[in-house]
């Protein structure tokens, strides 16, 4: 997902301690930008896949009533999460681990505002 965030024109990452370590922030708000790898059950992982496919009109009534994403020990898949501290951005991407490898099960999919705002409780974990 690091490449898709990087392409997005609403997100700015710069090197901060010497280049040993990178700093990104949601442009529009000015709030800082934090990224995160958890793994998930199948279940959690089949709402994530279902979610995405969503159009944006759907995705707020989908986790309306939605409990947190619970983070496993390890499994078989893994969902990136990147949202800004003010809830008004969010970046989710979906892998799913098939030959010795995480593969992507969707490309990273961008949220903003009121829909931003609806997913934040369900996975800022």
């Amino acid at each position: 997902m690091r490449d898709a965030l990087l392409a997005n024109a609403e997100i700015q990452v710069t090197k901060t301690w010497f280049g040993l370590s990178e700093k990104a922030v949601y442009v529009p708000t000015g709030s800082k930008a934090v990224a995160k790898r958890h793994y998930c059950s199948p279940e959690d992982g089949r709402f994530i896949e279902e979610l995405l496919q969503l159009p944006d009109g759907q995705v707020a009534a989908k986790v309306k009533n939605h409990q947190p994403i619970k983070e496993v020990a390890i499994g078989n898949q893994i969902f990136e999460v990147c949202y800004s501290e003010d809830g008004a951005f969010v970046a989710l991407q979906l892998f799913r681990f098939a030959d010795f490898k995480y593969w992507p099960v969707s490309s990273a999919r961008f949220f903003t505002n009121d829909v931003a705002s609806a997913l934040m409780p369900v996975f800022a974990v």
